[in-house]
This record gives C-alpha cells, sequence and structure tokens, in this order.
C-alpha cells in the first residue's frame, strides 16, 4: 500500500499484531516516530517497540513477522549450546565390518558437518529453543542419528557416535582439555581415587554427587549435563 494507505490504517490502529500506543512528527504522510506493542507472530509473545526515525510499513511488518527480543536471544544461546554439545560430545568412529572391537575414534566433527550451515544450525534452533537443556540434547541426538547416517571411507564404515561408544566422557573431556587425572583432582579437591573410579567406570556417571559434578564440569569448561 501506499503511505497515505500505511499512515491512515496505522494511525486507525487497524493491524491485528499491532497495538499503537503513541504517534507523533508527521511528515509528507510519514509518522516519524511512536511507540507501539507488537504481537510477534513465530512466538505468539508481545513486547514494545519504540520508532525514532519513521514508521515504516516494512519495517511493522519484519517486526510482526520475526522473533521477539528475549526468543532471539534464547535462539542465539541454544545455537550456542548446540554447537558446543556436538563439539565436545560426538566423534567419528571406523568400524571394520560392523565389527564393535575393531573401532577407532576419527578426527571429531564440528556442528557444520551436521548441519550444513548456519542457516539450518539456526532453523533447528528455532524448533528446539524452548526445550530444557536435557530434551534439547536428546533432539540433538535424534536429528544426528536420522540426518548422519554412515559413510564408507578406506573400507572402513564411518558412523558419528556419541564419545560414550569409545571411551569414559570425563576421560574425554579431560584429555581435551589437556589436564591430567592428578590435575583434575587437585583443582577440584576431590579425592584422586574418586576421578579414578569415575573414568574407570566403577562409578556411573550418573551416580556422581550434585557438588562434584559441578566441580568437575567448572575444571573443564563444560557444562555439567554434558557429564550424564
Amino acid at each position: 500500500m501506499d503511505k497515505k494507505e500505511f499512515k491512515e490504517k496505522v494511525a486507525d490502529n487497524e493491524y491485528d499484531e499491532v497495538n499503537v500506543l503513541q504517534l507523533f512528527g508527521l511528515q509528507d504522510d510519514v509518522f516519524m516516530g511512536g511507540s507501539v506493542e507488537i504481537c510477534h507472530r513465530p512466538c505468539g509473545h508481545t513486547d514494545t517497540k519504540i520508532f525514532s526515525q519513521g514508521i515504516y510499513e516494512n519495517e511493522l511488518i519484519s517486526y510482526i513477522e520475526d522473533y521477539c527480543a528475549d526468543c532471539k536471544r534464547k535462539i542465539a544461546n541454544t545455537v550456542e549450546f548446540i554447537k558446543q554439545y556436538i563439539e565436545w560430545l560426538y566423534v567419528d568412529v571406523a568400524f571394520l565390518n560392523d565389527d564393535m572391537t575393531h573401532c577407532r575414534i576419527m578426527e571429531g566433527k564440528k556442528y557444520t558437518d551436521y548441519f550444513k550451515s548456519n542457516i539450518n544450525l539456526e532453523k533447528f534452533a528455532k524448533a528446539n529453543y524452548k526445550l530444557n537443556v536435557i530434551q534439547l540434547m536428546k533432539a540433538v541426538d535424534l536429528y544426528i542419528e536420522d540426518v548422519v547416517g554412515k559413510k564408507e571411507e578406506n573400507g572402513y564404515t564411518i558412523k558419528s557416535v556419541k564419545v560414550d561408544m569409545v571411551c569414559n566422557r570425563i576421560t574425554h573431556f579431560r584429555s581435551k582439555a589437556s589436564i591430567s587425572r592428578r590435575e583434575l583432582a587437585e583443582k577440584t579437591e576431590i579425592a584422586f581415587k574418586t576421578i579414578e573410579n569415575y573414568e574407570l567406570g566403577r562409578t556411573k556417571l550418573t551416580s556422581i554427587p550434585i557438588l562434584n559434578a559441578m566441580k568437575i564440569s567448572d575444571a573443564l569448561g563444560i557444562p555439567p549435563e554434558f557429564l550424564v
């Protein structure tokens, strides 16, 4: 619609997703400023937008079609969490004749190998950003299981798997952080024998006391949820 039509529609508050609070500075059929409540279609949340350099149709529509500021922040945080989760917990493993006893860790993949592009990763995040951390990790696992699959290379079947298939998680995270078992015990003030029991599987990771899990994750620079 032309500027005059749009100006009149805004002035009459005729947009379903908009509640006009204030308008001012009409110039050449354009309101030069104002404040409006906008209901964002993707998330259904409402927030207030202050316009200070003119209210134009394309800009107003773009706000309606976009997520609210809080959801955009959550989506961005979800993207970063997924990147970290994949880069810390997934590896490529080579199977010889599908025999689990013949496996070796290949070079770890990056998140782009799974999602192919930032656009696809953001699309996944938008679909799952409302999940809690545990639910989100499960959603990523299912996505990788369904999408990535296997490939053949040098006589091996290469498959992307969780690190648990090839080694203990704490051992894996400790190796990536380049610290010894003794150093981890000192940093966390947890007995060396206790750390050893965790890594050798004598104590299940799911049985680690919350305080110890927090200390270990902090020392290794990972979210505590990564331990389970």
